[in-house]
């Protein structure tokens, strides 16, 4: 039996598995789990002030995920040896794909299936300042 990602690569065998899996990625967003969460919220996260490409609103975040989740995500490696690509976060628990710990490192799995490692941004020296109005740079500079 073919797994989920098998299937979309056989369906679509001209275009690399990293567009298939980024497009698929920012159509159906992904959830996170707490401890992933807890990883993520250690690097650079993501800013709110413009917009929002989330499929659920900041006060639907049980896990308070914008406080937790970064912009934009790094896959590579894994089971199906993806080049490194670049995919913003558009946080859906209800995804069928979930960023995971599994202690040492984030990984991103597809209906349980791990797909790919995880990296992700640090955050800047310079985030961490105020301006004189008292304003995290974070919130202005993004």
């Amino acid at each position: 039996m073919l797994s989920d990602i098998e299937l979309l690569t056989e369906r679509y065998p001209d275009i690399p598995i990293e567009a298939i899996v980024k497009e698929d990625l920012l159509r159906s967003g992904m959830a996170w789990a707490p401890n992933a969460l807890e990883v993520a919220a250690g690097f650079k996260v993501k800013a709110y002030f413009i917009c929002s490409f989330d499929m659920i609103s900041i006060d639907q975040m049980g896990q308070e995920e914008h406080l937790k989740a970064p912009e934009e995500i790094r896959l590579r490696g894994g089971p199906f040896n993806f080049h490194p690509v670049i995919v913003s976060v558009r946080l859906n628990p209800a995804s069928p794909y979930r960023v995971e710990s599994d202690g040492a490192a984030l990984v991103l799995k597809l209906n349980s299936q791990t797909i790919a490692e995880i990296e992700l941004q640090k955050s800047p020296e310079y985030y961490q300042r105020t301006l004189a109005s008292g304003k995290p740079v974070q919130d202005i500079a993004p």
